[in-house]
């Protein structure tokens, strides 16, 4: 059965806690301009791209209408003056290209109406119409000078050259002209409206950028100072924790250690046969056990403080020191613990720290060994790229199953064996490794179980802080 949690603001005199803002201001702060932030940043995409489309529509009148008309009503100037010239030509008896003057009027025609289809009532339609009417014109003339060239009639000939054909190509010229200019107008002026645009779009894209970074440097210095406020009280919270733990550890130790030497000193007192002395035996047992839980309460209070820098531990002396804590509850369970580590393994902690995190594994293997054949508990340690991993490997039942994942979560028993605790070591040893850069680990099988920890390799004598980067890590293969 998981235990109940252990509420330390009830009842124990602890402080209480305090929220990270004060009030709901600040908080209706930065969600308002964070809010901002993002309506500016939308509102930039969107009248950009509304800028962009009358870009578009702009660059479409150019290419689609100003430039295209130029070019036919350049050609249909030039066409003209061609006709014109060629019948001049040919009135003066230049006929060898007689042919060609014919198909060149036609074309000239054709032409007039393709435009005047495609243009419609575009603007400059009066203009168009009147250069229309002179072109039709000046093709019905050509075309009578041409059958009067061909009855050998050169003196109406020429006079329909000179006053009909000349005077309607030259109203016609006119009005083509001024439709070009009109149709070099229109370009130019869409080519203005395109860089307004553009001006605009500029100048509104930059002040919308510079709320953003405003907003977001409000952002920015409203947030550092809420981290800050929540680690100043992080901090005082922890600092209050440990006082109020070391406080109640004290206080409920102090009593039981009396209760405990009377009770061993009137165990002695009985004879060996004494049915008494079973009861003393419980209540001895019960003492020792309550004494073991206020300790990890303790350390498990502590273990969420910063680690002290520039620390360095033994790796041989704490598991030397693990397994003579050990070897008495081993030897009355009839366990074998053994381990081994080379002389030169040094970690990045304190004493201390080790010794919890190598007590905590080596007691726990002991402890709940249960009723396995092969009773062997074994500490070993090796050197891994710039970090140190230790190994407590037993023999017992083993996990259940998928319990890994949680195994090192507060509060949490994965015990097969019926063993009382509250299941606070594995998660002190999570946390302090945790806190010196380190990690922990778990494998578990129905031959037992091997759990691992991994500290930054540290040296004897140096006073450099543990790194808080994470090296290579080692292998999962058993020590």
């Amino acid at each position: 059965m998981r235990p109940r949690r252990f509420d330390a603001s009830h009842g124990m005199g602890a402080p209480p806690s305090r929220p990270l803002f004060r009030g709901d201001a600040s908080g209706r702060v930065l969600m308002g301009a964070f809010a901002l932030v993002v309506l500016a940043f939308a509102a930039s995409a969107t009248l950009v791209g509304r800028r962009l489309g009358s870009v578009s529509n702009r660059s479409r009148d150019i290419s689609v209408r100003a430039m295209p008309h130029i070019l036919e009503l350049a050609t249909l100037r030039q066409d003209l003056h061609q006709v014109e010239s060629d019948l001049d030509l040919m009135v003066d008896g230049q006929t060898a290209h007689l042919r060609d003057i014919k198909d060149r009027i036609d074309a000239l025609d054709a032409q007039a109406i393709a435009y005047a289809a495609e243009s419609g009532e575009s603007p400059g339609a009066d203009t168009w119409r009147q250069a229309s009417t002179s072109i039709a014109s000046t093709v019905r003339g050509a075309r009578r000078v041409l059958t009067l060239w061909s009855r050998d009639d050169e003196t109406d000939a020429r006079e329909t050259l000179d006053h009909i054909v000349r005077p309607a190509a030259s109203i016609a010229d006119t009005a083509l002209g001024r439709l070009v200019q009109a149709s070099a107008s229109e370009g130019i002026d869409a080519a203005r409206g395109i860089e307004a645009i553009r001006a605009g779009a500029t100048y509104l894209s930059i002040a919308l950028d510079a709320s953003c970074a405003v907003l977001s440097a409000f952002l920015a210095v409203f947030a550092l100072g809420a981290i800050r406020r929540h680690t100043r009280f992080i901090e005082t919270r922890a600092d209050e924790l440990e006082q109020f733990a070391t406080r109640v550890a004290h206080d409920l130790q102090g009593p039981l250690q009396p209760v405990a030497l009377v009770l061993q000193s009137a165990r002695k007192r009985l004879s060996e046969g004494d049915p008494s002395r079973g009861v003393f035996d419980c209540a001895i047992r019960s003492v020792s056990r309550l004494t073991f839980l206020i300790q990890d309460l303790l350390a498990f209070a502590r273990a969420g403080g910063s680690p002290e820098p520039g620390m360095s531990a033994s790796v041989r002396a704490g598991v030397d020191a693990a397994l003579e804590e050990a070897s008495g509850p081993a030897t009355t369970a009839g366990i074998e613990v053994k381990g081994e580590a080379p002389a030169d393994l040094v970690v990045a902690c304190s004493r201390g720290v080790l010794a919890s995190l190598l007590s905590n594994l080596v007691r726990n293997a002991v402890k709940y060994m249960g009723d396995a054949p092969v009773r062997d508990v074994i500490v070993a340690a090796r050197r891994c790229g710039g970090r140190v991993r230790i190994e407590v490997r037993d023999t017992g039942p083993g996990l259940s199953p998928g319990a890994e994942a949680q195994v090192f979560d507060p509060y949490v028993r994965a015990d097969r064996t019926g063993q009382p605790g509250l299941g606070l070591g594995l998660a002190t040893v999570k946390r302090l490794t945790e806190a010196h850069g380190g990690a922990v680990g778990v494998q578990s099988s129905a031959a037992g179980c091997a759990f691992w920890f991994e500290l930054p390799e540290g040296s004897i004598g140096s006073r450099r802080a543990p790194q808080a980067a994470r090296p290579q890590r080692c292998s999962t293969t058993p020590l």
